[in-house]
């Protein structure tokens, strides 16, 4: 689907990058998700359906879905700061919904983790808001022989939104999700492509550039 501003296509893999840095730098503007980060990779690794809107080259939004049965959930649409409120939000809904009924999916599902300006987009693309609805989630500790062994190393589980709540640093964070993070979770990808998931990371610069805080 293509204007004058945008051309929607379906994801490739080369689009990864951009479209995780899309979906994490947009996570504090409104454009919240109830799936993480790593769900959204997750989902796009594994060719679930999504689109990617691009303009004079460059990736300026993302949808991806989630297909369950005769059920998908739209976990996300990222818009680029720059181009919200100018129809692009809709543009990727109806471009993915199109990927979505070609496999047969007959209800599509959106949650949003609270009332903001996407709810009255999705209501006038004709969605309907199930009333008396509450969205439960638990987060399970670390159990098994290596929560032990981490805590005699001194180690902690941390939360697992610290990542997303790192400021700046937007190149060095694309850099480690997609040479550190992606082949670690997806070992079997990974092989086919002849990467060997690294064993260490080395962090180096002088005082002050944010090694503590990737570390």
């Amino acid at each position: 689907m293509s204007t004058t501003e945008w051309l929607i296509h379906d994801y490739r893999e080369d689009d990864l990058a951009a479209v995780v840095h899309l979906i994490d730098t947009t996570a504090g503007l409104g454009q919240e998700s109830v799936f993480s980060l790593a769900e959204c990779i997750t989902a796009l690794t594994s060719r679930q359906p999504a689109v990617v809107a691009v303009s004079r080259g460059a990736p300026i939004g993302a949808a991806l879905a989630h297909v369950a049965g005769d059920r998908a959930w739209v976990m996300r649409i990222a818009i680029a700061p720059g181009w919200r409120g100018r129809g692009l939000a809709s543009a990727l809904l109806r471009e993915l919904e199109r990927r979505l009924v070609d496999r047969r999916v007959r209800r599509i599902a959106y949650v949003l983790p609270e009332e903001e300006q996407l709810g009255e987009g999705l209501h006038n693309a004709g969605y309907s808001r199930r009333p008396a609805v509450a969205y439960f989630e638990k987060t399970e500790p670390q159990h098994g022989p290596s929560a032990g062994l981490l805590e005699e190393l001194g180690g902690r589980v941390l939360p697992g939104d610290l990542w997303q709540k790192v400021a700046g640093m937007e190149a060095e964070k694309a850099l480690i999700e997609r040479r550190v993070v992606l082949p670690l979770a997806e070992p079997e990808r990974a092989a086919r492509h002849g990467v060997r998931p690294p064993r260490a990371v080395a962090l180096f610069g002088p005082p002050g550039t944010g090694k503590t805080t990737f570390a």
